[in-house]
């Protein structure tokens, strides 16, 4: 049996509903709370790797972690979040009335389509069904530090829910998804 440790970043100074996919912020004072604050959850649990998205909010969070943890992490950029090329940095409604024409493709086809200089959410997906089984194979318990799209496909993943079932999970800034395989190789949520 081993546990898979899904973590979003802590939060950062964006403006609620923003995209921000890429788009490389720091960690915000609040960030850094929740960043201690999971580090000291984490210290009682057995973590025998730390992978993380190689963009900084994620680094600073892993930096925050590992140094509690006394490990290190490894940069794993499949775990970098799903890039939203022309639409980065800007809410859905600045999406639709800057972008009426390529929103309503997105809109058509929220799976297939790859929006200007970004990436479609089927290659977001293509990447993290290659994480879960990377984590599957290795056995381990690890932390996966990242954010939310990424997370949600791990665990729709892992849970061998379908593509869809994504929408169905909301991961906060600095929270935790626990996953725990058993030795018949079935995983299970497991909230605390």
């Amino acid at each position: 049996m081993f546990t898979i440790y899904l973590l979003r970043h802590g939060a950062v100074d964006v403006a609620s509903g923003t995209y921000y996919g890429i788009l490389d912020y720091p960690l915000s004072k609040i960030g850094e709370e929740e960043s201690n604050n999971i580090a000291n959850f984490l210290a009682k649990e057995s973590i025998d790797e730390v992978w993380c998205s190689p963009l900084i909010r994620t680094k600073q969070t892993a930096d925050i972690i590992c140094k509690k943890l006394a490990i290190t992490y490894e940069i794993n950029e499949l775990l970098i979040e799903k890039s939203f090329g022309i639409f980065e940095g800007m809410t859905f409604s600045e999406i639709l009335s800057t972008y009426p024409e390529e929103s309503q493709m997105w809109l058509n086809d929220w799976y297939g389509y790859e929006m200007r200089g970004g990436e479609s959410a089927k290659e977001l997906h293509k990447r993290c069904i290659t994480v879960a089984n990377q984590l599957i194979n290795n056995k381990k318990n690890i932390l996966v530090v990242s954010h939310q799209g990424v997370i949600r496909y791990l665990l729709a993943e892992l849970l061998q829910l379908d593509k869809e079932s994504m929408w169905r999970f909301s991961i906060k800034s600095g929270k935790l998804a626990k996953i725990i395989v058993n030795d018949e190789g079935y995983a299970y949520l497991e909230v605390t």
